[in-house]
């Protein structure tokens, strides 16, 4: 007689459309598997900002520039002593923006999924987080490895023997604020990124839990079934 399995569970954090999720918080059985929506373009929408290849003429208005240099005041320029006051007065500003983004654009962004897709995550912003696709192929692994654990403990329940069933409470936090790792960055660019998050933590509970009673150990309760995982370091971003 097939395991009763409780289907999978997931609450996510209060989200912007802009910037993304913060939070998800989950009961992963094995009726997770493949059950998630890929990341939807019309959320987390700052990673297009971020990947857009933007030029001089997105930042300046060539017309202010005009009006300023022709009536520039050459000695004023001369007791200015940065260049930020210097850009300011000529209305080119803007430039300091456009250095930032080509840094940004450098890093080549993606829409990270906090709950893996493969796991049941949904596509949408309270589930997504923006950050480099190094940085996405690191969070892969440990979210390729639980599921192909899901996978091992659901060969396991399907054994006419069993009589448990595989049970994760996984939490994954997307914390902190960003700063810029580059220098002279923009006010402007600097507030996007401090919401921005610095880092997505983990914690993971194991239970291999009796389908009869609702009684749950931590050990599997015979070699069939795998050996819980434990959480990965924190993942700077």
């Amino acid at each position: 007689m097939a395991l009763k399995i409780p289907k999978f569970s997931v609450d996510y954090a209060p989200s912007d459309k802009v910037y993304g999720g913060r939070a998800a918080t989950a009961t992963l059985t094995s009726t997770c598997l493949n059950r998630g929506q890929s990341a939807s373009k019309s959320d987390c929408v700052i990673v297009d900002e971020f990947n857009t290849n933007w030029n001089v003429r997105d930042f300046i208005k060539i017309s202010d520039v005009t009006a300023a240099v022709s009536s520039l005041d050459v000695k004023k320029i001369e007791r200015m002593r940065s260049v930020d006051s210097i850009l300011k007065e000529l209305k080119l500003t803007g430039i300091l923006e456009l250095a930032d983004y080509a840094e940004l654009n450098s890093q080549r962004w993606v829409r990270g999924h906090l709950l893996a897709q493969k796991l049941g995550g949904s596509g949408k912003s309270e589930n997504l987080v923006p950050l480099d696709r190094n940085k996405n192929a690191v969070m892969e692994k440990f979210e390729t490895s639980l599921y192909n654990f899901f996978k091992a403990a659901k060969n396991a329940e399907k054994m006419s023997a069993s009589k448990h069933y595989v049970r994760v409470e996984l939490k994954i936090k997307a914390e902190g604020n960003m700063s810029p790792w580059f220098s002279n960055c923009s006010d402007r660019v600097k507030r996007k990124l401090r919401k921005l998050p610095e880092k997505i933590t983990y914690k993971i509970k194991t239970e291999y839990v009796e389908a009869s009673t609702g009684k749950a150990q931590s050990a599997p309760p015979n070699k069939n079934y795998p050996r819980p995982l434990k959480a990965p370091p924190p993942l700077s971003l």
